[in-house]
């Protein structure tokens, strides 16, 4: 969370940051954005997440100020969402400095946008989405039987919302 921006810029030494972080690459993206590498994400989300509401969000990418001289603070998301609140990496927009625009698109897969792909474009898959069950549910049934997890789902989620086949658990 609070790695130096000018890391950014220093590829051996930002490759180290991002495998020791908690994790891992998948941190790579805000970096990717304060670099000026990516403008848009549209992150594709299992029907379990509800991390970041769907639809399309604006947010400025920047680092904070009062690092020592010839340095930059820490990359900061100026945004109302609250995932990047509860993770500490978010800041008001005019506390920021060197910041670029991102346009963030949320959904599922069958509602991703149809408009027109820009000419270049990254492509992460993120192999979580089709490796690993739902965790929250996961984490559920190793405290309570399978028969409570379900009333849960159900109460919460109703049928057919949410958790989608609660019955068709993925078995390793």
């Amino acid at each position: 969370v609070d790695m130096s921006a000018s890391v950014v810029f220093r590829p051996r030494e930002l490759h180290q940051a991002l495998s020791n972080s908690e994790t891992g690459i998948a941190e790579f993206i805000l970096p990717a954005v304060y670099a000026g590498h990516v403008a848009r994400v549209a992150w594709v989300r299992p029907p379990w997440s509800n991390q970041i509401r769907d639809g399309s969000h604006d947010l400025t990418v920047g680092s904070l100020p009062g690092a020592p001289e010839g340095d930059r603070g820490p990359l900061r998301v100026a945004t109302a969402l609250p995932y990047f609140a509860d993770e500490g990496m978010s800041a008001p927009a005019i506390a920021l400095e060197h910041v670029q625009p991102m346009a963030l698109w949320v959904g599922e897969c069958d509602a991703a946008p149809t408009d027109a792909m820009p000419e270049d474009w990254v492509l992460d898959i993120c192999l979580d989405y089709f490796s690993v069950n739902n965790p929250f549910r996961n984490d559920l049934e190793s405290k309570l039987d399978a028969n409570l997890v379900a009333l849960i789902a159900e109460v919460f989620c109703g049928s057919g919302l949410g958790w989608r086949a609660l019955e068709g658990k993925r078995t390793q």
